[in-house]
């Protein structure tokens, strides 16, 4: 009676270990979408900006042979430069939370590898397998 009770919780520990690494895969994979997607974002974004930048320049050359002119691509470059810096600051801000939340990801990961291992000592003894060590070998 004792000795099936033990197998049991054996068996449910084995289906936990099993069904553990797919799930936190599963997370891990949708995590690294979502980042991808904001990457993409800041790359369009990136590209949108580089246009605009050469925009200015194109205007820039075709708007300083008119009067006044200076004062108003003065002002416009001031606008870009401002629209770029908030945007680079944005950039900075999504990346050091993406930076975050990786860091988070993969202390998460860690634990969860060293609890597997433990498991798997656990696990060995009682069914007398071999050290993973000695199974590497």
């Amino acid at each position: 009676m004792l000795l099936q009770a033990r197998e049991r919780q054996l068996q449910r520990r084995e289906e936990r270990l099993s069904d553990g690494p797919d799930k936190n895969r599963e997370h891990l994979q949708a995590e690294v979408a979502a980042l991808t997607a904001v990457r993409q974002q800041l790359e369009q974004r990136n590209r949108e900006l580089e246009m605009q930048l050469a925009e200015a320049g194109e205007k820039s050359s075709a708007a300083s042979d008119e009067p006044g002119a200076d004062e108003a691509l003065w002002n416009e470059r001031e606008a870009f430069i401002e629209e770029s810096e908030n945007a680079l600051f944005e950039k900075a801000m999504a990346l050091q939370e993406q930076e975050t939340h990786l860091a988070h990801l993969a202390d998460q990961l860690k634990a969860l590898a060293e609890q597997l291992g433990a498991d798997w000592q656990v696990l060995a003894g009682h069914l007398d397998l071999p050290d993973t060590e000695e199974a590497a070998e």
